[in-house]
């Protein structure tokens, strides 16, 4: 791959992690009356890792398909036990319908003191 296609990669992803950030921040406005400190750096914090895992897209992408589902056949979102749950990423874009702060599961979602090379949550540090 030549400079010019690694840029324009970089590029995409950049775009998407920076549409991720906003259709996340957007979500919290509207999940939280005010945001504190302490959700705004977790939400900061996940948005880091899943950018580094370059997962945006597939996010973004589950966020589109969720959104229809919902729209077309009235199914929402159930509280899930896998990577993204006890995330505030996720709950701020509707993926679980669960605020990860009343739930208790706020440390799952960026790994919880398990394995910090996954990063992901508990179903991958267990592999």
């Amino acid at each position: 791959m030549n400079k010019e296609q690694k840029r324009k990669v970089q590029l995409q992803q950049r775009t998407l992690n920076e549409s991720l950030t906003f259709q996340t921040m957007f979500g919290a406005k509207q999940k939280f009356d005010s945001l504190t400190p302490e959700i705004e750096t977790r939400i900061k914090e996940e948005l880091l890792v899943f950018a580094n895992l370059g997962i945006a897209k597939d996010l973004m992408t589950l966020k589109d398909v969720m959104d229809k589902v919902k729209e077309q056949l009235g199914y929402s979102a159930e509280p899930s036990k896998g990577i993204l749950a006890g995330s505030y990423v996720a709950y701020c874009l509707g993926l679980e319908p669960s605020n990860p702060m009343v739930t208790g599961k706020e440390k799952q979602a960026t790994g919880g003191g398990r394995n910090k090379k996954t990063a992901v949550g508990p179903a991958c540090a267990d592999r």
